[in-house]
């Protein structure tokens, strides 16, 4: 009788050690334990008659995820597997047609396309620009980065300064793309602890 108590007992406090890890881990997937640094936007844009070309009629961000929508229906969303903190629609590789920029988090620093020399991704948070083109009535990533490495509060554009991103301790370079992905141009406000 004795050991069938223990056994059981054995059995409940696994079974709730395994369930109170299995929160845990999906709570982790989900991002509940990011930075608490982060603001996480929700906002709407109508970009119809929006100059930059031709593009979608609206973007949406809400709860971590984007929508973009054409002849009033969903033609793409974020990956489920990325948190997207912002997003801009703007010209930034000088082409004279708006792209869709994304300011967001993911599981990994590399994703599919990680270097040749690294063996496996890390699987940790990390904070990427993603860059996509609107064409044949939907989105297209164009450009995916890795960890930017940096711990970015906010980016916004603007036709002077092109891609500013503002870090959590004030700090705010901008950037602009110079023939393939963003290279930093300058620091437009020195950081708090600079």
């Amino acid at each position: 009788m004795k050991k069938r108590k223990r056994l059981l007992w054995i059995l409940i406090i696994t079974g709730a050690a395994a369930l109170a890890a299995a929160l845990v881990f999906v709570s982790w997937t989900k991002g509940a334990f990011l930075p608490s640094w982060i603001q996480w936007k929700e906002k709407s844009l109508d970009v119809s008659g929006m100059a930059g070309g031709s593009g979608p009629d609206a973007i949406t961000l809400d709860r971590r995820q984007v929508n973009v929508i054409y002849n009033s229906e969903s033609v793409w969303q974020s990956p489920d597997n990325v948190l997207v903190q912002d997003f801009l629609w703007c010209d930034i590789d000088h082409d004279e047609e708006n792209e869709l920029i994304l300011l967001c988090w993911r599981i990994g620093r590399y994703g599919y396309a990680r270097p040749f020399w690294v063996d496996r991704d890390e699987f940790a948070w990390s904070q990427h620009i993603y860059i996509y083109d609107w064409q044949n009535e939907t989105i297209h990533p164009v450009w995916m980065a890795s960890d930017i490495g940096m711990d970015a509060l906010s980016f916004e554009f603007n036709d002077t300064d092109r891609l500013i991103i503002t870090e959590t301790d004030g700090r705010q370079t901008a950037w602009d793309w110079m023939s393939w992905g963003l290279s930093m141009l300058r620091e437009v406000r020195a950081g708090s602890e600079g």
